[in-house]
Formats: C-alpha cells, sequence, structure tokens
C-alpha cells in the first residue's frame, strides 16, 4: 500500500509538539525563562526574576514579608501576589536588580567586629630626681666643713671664719692672726667674706696662703 508523502512529515510534527507540551506541563522544559519553584526549593538573590511574585521570592528565600518589603522598600499596601516587573511600573526607584543585591547578604554570616583594644594608661610615671653629679675627690659640703674633719688649705670658702679655718687645719689660731698681721682683738667668728668686705683681709686666698705656710712647718 503506498504512503501518503505528507503523512510522514505531519506525523513526525505531531509527535514533536506532543513531546514539547508534555514536558512543559511536566515542568522539565521552560521556554519563557521561568525555573520550577516547587515547595522546598531554595533561591539565592542571583535566581530571582521579574516574573517571580514577592510570595516566591519569600518562599524561595526564607524570608518573612516584614524583612522582604524593608529590604526592597517595598510599600506595606502592595500584596504579595504582585510580579516583581510590575513592581517596577508602580513603586517609584524599584528594579529587580537592586532587590537581588538587596538581598545578596541573606543567610550570610555578618561580618565579625574587630574586637576594642583595651585603653592603655597614659600616666606617665614622674622621671625620678637627678642626684647631683659630685667628682671624685671633691669633698661633699666643702664650703661648710664638718666638725672634727680636716680640709686641705686649698678648700678654704668664703663661708668659714678664721677660727673654723684654724681648728680645721690644726693651725694655732693666735699664730696665723699674727701670719696675717691682724690685732688680737680680730673677731674670729666672723665670715672671710665679710672680714674682706670690711677691709680686714685682702681677699680668702692671704687666709689659705698663711695656712700653707703655717702647716708646711
Amino acid at each position: 500500500m503506498a504512503v501518503n508523502r505528507f503523512v510522514t512529515p505531519v506525523l513526525f510534527i505531531v509527535l514533536f509538539m506532543s513531546a514539547v507540551f508534555g514536558a512543559q506541563a511536566a515542568g522539565l522544559w521552560s521556554v519563557t525563562g521561568r525555573i520550577n519553584l516547587a515547595p522546598g526549593v531554595r533561591l539565592n538573590a542571583a535566581d530571582l526574576k521579574g516574573w517571580m511574585t514577592l510570595q516566591q521570592v519569600m518562599d524561595g528565600m526564607g524570608l518573612d514579608k516584614a524583612e522582604l518589603y524593608a529590604r526592597g522598600k517595598i510599600p506595606a499596601d502592595i500584596p504579595t501576589t504582585a510580579a516583581l516587573k510590575d513592581l517596577e511600573a508602580i513603586v517609584p526607584g524599584f528594579e529587580t536588580s537592586t532587590l537581588r543585591d538587596a538581598l545578596a547578604t541573606v543567610g550570610t554570616s555578618p561580618a565579625p567586629q574587630a574586637a576594642t583594644p583595651a585603653a592603655v594608661p597614659t600616666t606617665i610615671p614622674a622621671a625620678p630626681t637627678p642626684t647631683p653629679h659630685v667628682p671624685v675627690g671633691t669633698p661633699q659640703n666643702a664650703g661648710t666643713p664638718q666638725p672634727g674633719a680636716t680640709p686641705p688649705a686649698d678648700a678654704i670658702r668664703g663661708n668659714m671664719t678664721l677660727k673654723q679655718v684654724a681648728e680645721q687645719n690644726g693651725v694655732s689660731l693666735d699664730a696665723m692672726l699674727a701670719a696675717l698681721k691682724l690685732p688680737a682683738n680680730t673677731d674670729v667668728n666672723a665670715l672671710l667674706k665679710d672680714l674682706v668686705s670690711a677691709g680686714v683681709l685682702t681677699e680668702v686666698t692671704q687666709v689659705r696662703d698663711v695656712v700653707i705656710a703655717l702647716k708646711s712647718k
């Protein structure tokens, strides 16, 4: 039996269309760009499409209405059945791409905050009081002889008295007065610098020279 040459192409077209419609009905093939949003399917922000409704976004990303509307700056009176592409026409500034950006951090852990370093005390300890440097071989309090000390003749200072000079250097007070050509009634308790100021002595070194001469005998 001869087969009509038009029968075979028609049968092929019928079988092809049946397969396409069957796959679409089963959710296995989509030519619209839509994905199967079966219950339990998890979505990321990058998966959001304009044909999705707000409810589908909430279900797919595990968000409640308050969080989704707050992140997307969506008015509360917008129903959850509205598609994202429709919101672009009724909500000022709304775009599907900006909603993706706003939901990009959903499900991620916030970055740990850097620990605030403990305050470091700024109180600076007081610097120790420096100890005056005393050259080696120089007796302390050289200007004020201590009782019983025997300072060298060149340590005689203007704040010493004639009596102190004689006692500290182990020389006779009368002999020192005589060598200095001072009268016996000279005030031996007067300071050498005062005797120099009064003109009784020429200078303090005059006393030193006399003591050195007396001690060398």
